[in-house]
This record gives C-alpha cells, structure tokens and sequence, in this order.
C-alpha cells in the first residue's frame, strides 16, 4: 500500500464546500495581501508526514473524516436530527479537527519548553545560571503521539455541550482559516475572568466551526448560556458573521479560503494582524482540591479588542452572579466525562497511560 505523503490538518471534503469547481479553491494570502483562484484543493492545509510516515494515524484520522464527511452532508440540509452516534462523530472530528494543525505541534515544543524551564529554575543545582535557563529551548519528539493524547484527553469535555447550526442569512458568507475550530468564551469575558479563557472543559466554553459559506457548527455550554430563539438553526446578522470571520483571521496561520471574495477582508487582515501567532504559554501555580501545590502551563494570548457577543444568546442569571475561582470554573460535566473516559480507556491495551 503506497503511503500518504500529503498529509492534511484541514480535510479536503472540508475545503471542497467552499470550492466553485469540486478541486480547486481560492486562496487569500494574509502575509503579502494577496489573493489567488482556483488553486488546487489537494496542495493546501497540508504538510509532509504530518502525522508520521507510518500512516497509522493518518488512517485513523482518515477514517474518522470519511464518517464525519456524510453527517455533515446531513448538517448541511439544515437536517439535526442526527442519532447519538452521528452526535458522537460530529465531536470526536472536532476535537481531532482542535489539536491536528502545525500550530498544535509549535504549541506543544513551547509547551515543553515553558515547563522544562519553571523546573530547571526550581532546582538549587542551577540558581546561579538562570539566564542560561532562559535560553533553554526543548522540543518534542514523536509529535503524532503527544496530538493523538491531547484528542483523547480532550473530546470528554465536549460531550456535554449542545449543538446548533448558525446560518449566514444575508449576503454575507463565512469563510475558512488553516485553524478552524474556534474557542471562545463570551462567559468568562463578561465575567472579566483575569487568567486563560481557552480550556475545553471551563464553564461557558463557545466553539465556532465554519463546514460551509453559509453554515458553521456551534456547540456551547447549555449550563451557562440560554438561547433567546427556541430554532436550532440561528440566523445570522451581517455583523455576527463578521465577528466570526474576524476569529478564523485571528487563528489562522496565514492562508483564508473564500467562496466569494469581500473587500472587508482586507481591513480584517490588518486588524487581526497584531494580535495572530501572538499565543504564549506561561506557568501557574495553584493549589488542587487535595490543597496539595500543582503547576500548571497554561496558553494565553493577545487579547483581540472584539468581543464575541452574539444576540442569539444569553448568560443564565445564576451563573452571572456566581462567584468564580479555580477550581469553580471548571464545567462539573467535563471532569464527569473524562472520569467515564479513563474507565473507557483502559479496555484498550496501554490506553490508561495516555488518559491521566
């Protein structure tokens, strides 16, 4: 069997719902402001041997795009009557679709970097050589690896969200970047939360996650947010896709790809321009529920001077006037689903190593 050279972090049946003609797609380079039509589809969001040359987990994320490829189809008909099982593959593919991309991997090497420079700077041996340790870069070897850990310790703390469709009613299209999946969380921005607002599993967590020009995915926490429209599928308004579009312009490494063209685009570009590939890690320390002392590295960035209000939403009344610290902000139905999930786990042979 001859192997996948071309890897790609953001599927071509993806890329081919904003296509015009099934292969090919345009392409607006942020970099150097340009634009460029009808670029083939297989050459974009793609690296060599992303996932390693022995294909094992290209194959599984293959296998995965390849179901998730028809409930999209489905989702795409305005049809979310889907079964527990096309719910369950919705999720799976979107927390693989979070942590596939090359700045997961860059993510990962800083990650390893940040940690391994807080412990050389706890130890007595090296007090003296601190501005050594600053200079300290460390990377990650087998990459694969450690992305396929993050999925499986991540796509617990999505189960309990709930699904919606938003739907681009105007004139106006969503577009998509080479980081798709968007994290946000206008909860935790009203609550003016001073530390990361990014985690998966935090009360009030909003993914957006465009799969057309005129359609992305939402899940949100259901805890927290109440819809002011009974529909699950919300139409937009012209402004409420530009705030969405704004974030695939913040996410993305360097590449947006449009169905139609809008000069606005432009003026995104340069707006996001300051705050994109701004993220960081730093280390905090806390105290766990155990009361015993705990690092954690945590990702931060830039804060992008717009915030995600949509009118379609609404903050609960209880989890507006709750008070919020470490340990609170943390959704109670996440950490119940990775518990599931590391009971799940260990019916696999050296699964209940990687779920910790």
């Amino acid at each position: 069997m001859s192997k996948t050279k071309k890897q790609h972090y953001v599927p071509q049946f993806l890329l081919r719902n904003w296509s015009k003609e099934e292969t090919k797609i345009n392409v607006y380079q942020l970099d150097n402001d340009k634009t460029i039509n009808n670029v083939p589809i297989k050459g974009q969001a793609q690296e060599h041997y992303l996932y390693g040359e022995d294909q094992q987990i290209e194959n599984l994320f293959g296998s995965l795009e390849t179901e998730t490829a028809t409930v999209i189809k489905k989702i795409l008909l305005e049809d979310l009557s889907l079964s527990m099982e096309e719910k369950r593959c919705i999720y799976h593919f979107i927390a693989v679709q979070n942590i596939r991309t090359p700045s997961t991997i860059t993510m990962l090497d800083d990650n390893a970097t940040v940690m391994a420079r807080n412990l050389l700077k706890l130890s007595n041996k090296f007090k003296e050589k601190e501005d050594l340790i600053d200079k300290t870069d460390v990377k990650v070897n087998n990459k694969p690896i450690w992305q396929l850990m993050m999925y499986l310790q991540s796509v617990p703390a999505l189960f309990d969200l709930k699904l919606i469709l938003l739907k681009a009613n105007t004139q106006n299209m969503f577009m998509i970047g080479q980081n798709p999946v968007v994290v946000l969380n206008p909860y935790l921005i009203e609550k003016k939360w001073p530390e990361s607002k990014k985690g998966l599993g935090m009360k009030g967590v909003f993914i957006v996650f465009p799969i057309s020009p005129m359609y992305s995915i939402c899940l949100y926490d259901k805890s927290v947010y109440s819809l002011t429209e009974k529909s699950k599928i919300i139409s937009l308004s012209d402004d409420e896709i530009d705030i969405c579009n704004k974030f695939q312009f913040l996410t993305t490494n360097n590449c947006i790809y449009y169905n139609e063209w809008f000069e606005k685009f432009r003026l995104f570009n340069l707006e996001t321009e300051p705050y994109r590939k701004k993220e960081k890690v730093f280390i905090q320390n806390f105290q766990n529920i155990e009361n015993k002392r705990d690092v954690l590295s945590v990702m931060s960035s830039l804060d992008f001077p717009l915030e995600p209000k949509f009118k379609f939403l609404g903050i609960k009344q209880y989890a507006y006037f709750l008070q919020l610290n470490k340990q609170s902000v943390t959704r109670q139905e996440a950490i119940k689903s990775l518990e599931w999930a590391k009971e799940y786990y260990k019916s696999f042979p050296g699964m209940e190593n990687i779920i910790k």
